[in-house]
């Protein structure tokens, strides 16, 4: 799944200019982006790196109160366990905005400092399930990796609470 462009990818994907302000940060530990509708953890270092199981496993239990100590990154936006999810990589290529680096993301992204490395997402190869799509989000890079690997972040994402 490349993701070959020279712009921000959302415009290529959605095929409409991104909204200014693209992102909007809710206060609670959340970024909204107003060209998805997609709610995003605004603490990039909520987990540490992980394998892709327990990274699907950490972030099905993300809810309300965790990703502490930081007062200003705790999530206190009322969701539950289950509410979160990994994105998918379609999901995880709107974010990628290809004039820029460290990180590769869109102007006023608002997400706390990005650890380094490469960010899971919850897509895995059509053809081989031991192997799923990542980012890396200091040049917009998108690779695969093996499934084990111990060494991948998580960037949780979920929809709108009802």
């Amino acid at each position: 799944m490349p993701c070959d462009f020279k712009r921000p990818y959302a415009e290529l994907l959605f095929d409409k200019p991104v909204p200014d302000p693209r992102f909007i940060d809710n206060q609670d530990g959340t970024l909204t982006d107003n060209l998805t509708g997609l709610i995003w953890l605004k603490n990039t270092n909520c987990f540490g790196m992980m394998n892709w199981e327990s990274a699907n496993l950490a972030v099905k239990g993300l809810k309300d109160g965790d990703c502490g100590p930081d007062r200003a990154l705790i999530l206190s936006d009322g969701s539950s366990a289950g509410d979160w999810r990994l994105p998918t990589m379609s999901e995880l290529c709107t974010l990628i905005d290809f004039s820029r680096r460290d990180p590769a993301l869109p102007h006023g992204h608002m997400f706390a400092a990005f650890p380094p490395g490469y960010h899971w997402s919850a897509t895995t190869l059509e053809h081989y399930s031991g192997l799923a799509w990542i980012v890396y989000f200091a040049s917009g890079t998108t690779c695969y990796e093996a499934v084990t690997n111990q060494a991948g972040h998580i960037l949780p994402v979920r929809k709108p609470l009802k």
